[in-house]
C-alpha cells in the first residue's frame, strides 16, 4: 500500500520540524536565542523563529540575522553557508572544550597538567 503525496509531504515536514539547522545548532552552542535576536532587530520572534528553522526566507529578517551574528550574508544563508557554519560549530566545540580542559586542570592539578609525585603507588 503506497502513501499518497500529502501523506509523503506531511512526513517530510515532521521530520524537517524534529531536526536542527546547522543555524540553530551554531545559535544554541553560542548561547544565543531568538528572544536576543528579536529584541536586537526588532523583528517578531514568530517571523524569526521560523526564517531560522527554515519555514521562511524573507530577505531582510535573513540579512537582520547574518548582521546581528557579525557573519556575511553568505555565510548564514548562501549556496555554501552549510560548510561555513560547520566550521564555526566546530570552533565553537573546541574553544569550549578548552575552556573546560583549563577548568578541569584548575580543580584537579592545580592549574598544571600533572602534579608531581608526592606518594609511592602501590598496586597491592
Amino acid at each position: 500500500m503506497s502513501k499518497s503525496a500529502t501523506e509523503m509531504d506531511n512526513e517530510t515536514q515532521k521530520k524537517r520540524h524534529r531536526e536542527m539547522t546547522h543555524l540553530q545548532r551554531y545559535l544554541k552552542l553560542k548561547k544565543i536565542t531568538i528572544a536576543d535576536i528579536q529584541i536586537s532587530t526588532g523583528i517578531g520572534y514568530s517571523t524569526l523563529h521560523k526564517t531560522i528553522g527554515g519555514f521562511r526566507s524573507a530577505r531582510h529578517v535573513k540579512e537582520a540575522i547574518a548582521n546581528y551574528l557579525k557573519l556575511p550574508y553568505s555565510h548564514v544563508w548562501g549556496v555554501s553557508s552549510s560548510k561555513h557554519l560547520v566550521k564555526l560549530i566546530n570552533v565553537e566545540i573546541n574553544q569550549r572544550a578548552e575552556a573546560e580542559r583549563i577548568r578541569l586542570r584548575s580543580r584537579f592539578l592545580n592549574g598544571k597538567n600533572s602534579l608531581p609525585n608526592t606518594q609511592a603507588v602501590s598496586n597491592g
